[in-house]
């Protein structure tokens, strides 16, 4: 009797403490580091590595932002367009994650005269007289300022945005956010905007990562549910896998988070492929399970289902384990 109570406190003790690592496991989920640049298949000790990330402690991020300014017809070059592109370049310039913007507004020319060259604004206000003299400007340098500054046909105008180095993705994010958010109060006469650049769709990739595993985690999970349902027909035989699989998933999620191992296109197949692999092992011994439970004949009494669990445990662990060092043994290959 004294070993019953005690076998059963161990058992509780094991669930509670399961239950309470994946509750801890899930709550950590948003401290996830989520890279999906192809740097983060480049060993940091690479040289290219090396190279880069010295330009960039020099020269700062390579990686800039382009804000797209796009009226619905006719040319740019008109005073409320042209304000507008102003007040933009202004107000990035502001921001504290920016080093230096660019654009049609805010640019030198390097113009000629009787006693050489001189240095003038390429912009000079909305006046016609200013205007005409900016579209002068843009056409005898048009080799530099179209396709880069301005669009050929002169309908876009664009806003370089170079980046302070040094400055993470999450403070990258909250500057796309910035930047956006002063395209939405700026439109003053339906002009559009597109936010382009390498950081944007590192962004972009980053959250289609998130949302591919909100979508195949579940599918994974209907499918060994429909799986297990139908070799077991048993609501016991789903839902004791499926809790085990659940503490392991989120367990190997917060292994990521704890050693800072960042979740990339690769390691995002981790979970799916973790409830993959788990599931044949609880398939395998809920199957041995129900294999003994149909040899005993009549009622079954809690005694028995126990003495049931310690047998079935007793014979499969050595084969489990050996499956699980296979397993593992096939995945250290691929460092």
């Amino acid at each position: 009797m004294k070993a019953k109570k005690i076998q059963l406190i161990r058992d509780l003790a094991i669930t509670l403490i399961a239950l309470s690592l994946a509750i801890v496991s899930i709550s950590m989920i948003s401290n996830l580091t989520v890279d999906s640049s192809t740097e983060a298949f480049i060993p940091k000790e690479s040289e290219v590595v090396q190279v880069n990330e010295t330009i960039e402690e020099e020269f700062g991020s390579l990686d800039a932002l382009v804000l797209g300014v796009q009226t619905k017809e006719g040319s740019i070059l008109n005073p409320e367009s042209l304000s507008l592109i102003e007040y933009l370049t202004d107000n990035i310039e502001t921001l504290n994650t920016v080093d230096s913007v660019l654009s049609i507004t805010n640019l030198d020319h390097i113009d000629g005269d009787d006693y050489g060259m001189k240095v003038v604004p390429l912009y000079d206000g909305t006046s016609e007289k200013a205007l005409s003299s900016m579209k002068e400007k843009l056409s005898s340098w048009s080799q530099i300022y179209e396709n880069s500054l301005i669009s050929q046909d002169q309908t876009m105008a664009s806003i370089v945005v170079t980046m302070k180095k040094g400055i993470d993705a999450e403070e990258q994010k909250e500057l796309m956010d910035a930047i956006n958010q002063l395209t939405i109060k700026s439109s003053y006469n339906g002009e559009t905007f597109s936010l382009i650049g390498l950081p944007v769709v590192k962004q972009q990739i980053n959250e289609s990562l998130i949302r591919d595993m909100i979508i195949l985690a579940p599918i994974v999970g209907l499918l060994i549910i429909l799986v297990l349902l139908f070799s077991f027909k048993k609501l016991a035989g789903v839902i004791l896998p499926l809790i085990t699989l659940f503490f392991s998933a989120s367990i190997v999620v917060a292994m990521m988070i704890i050693f800072n191992i960042t979740f990339t296109m690769a390691t995002m197949l981790v979970p799916v492929l973790l409830l993959i692999v788990a599931s044949a092992y609880a398939i395998h011994v809920m199957s041995h399970f129900y294999e003994e439970l149909l040899e005993t004949t009549g009622n079954v009494s809690f005694d028995e289902i126990s003495s049931i669990i310690s047998s079935v445990i007793k014979k499969n662990n050595m084969p489990i384990i050996l499956a699980g060092i296979t397993t593992a043994a096939g995945f250290i290959a691929q460092l």
